[in-house]
């Protein structure tokens, strides 16, 4: 009955491991596609350097006009370099 309780014991801590090698691989697999392909980025991170800048974009759709969000949930009109609200045809 020992062994049967030891044997069981061996089996599960084998199946952990291996979940946990398998997890770490894809995390670690999944990681590295969204980085190559830059999944998940916007203009306002730095794609080069993997940066977040912890920014988003939002489109207003019925005027076509852009608004920066923060993470902490300030909007502000997004300006051009001219400091012109950044504005494109609306969506239908």
């Amino acid at each position: 009955m020992e062994q049967i309780g030891y044997s069981f014991t061996c089996g599960m801590i084998r199946a952990i491991a291996v979940f946990s090698i398998a997890l770490l691989v894809f995390t670690a697999a999944t990681r590295l596609t969204f980085r190559y392909f830059s999944i998940g980025y916007d203009e306002t991170d730095n794609k080069a350097t993997g940066e977040r800048s912890g920014l988003r974009i939002y489109t207003d759709h019925a005027t076509g006009c852009q608004y920066i969000a923060t993470s902490n949930g300030n909007l502000t009109p997004r300006i051009n370099a001219d400091g012109a609200h950044i504005c494109k045809e609306p969506t239908p």
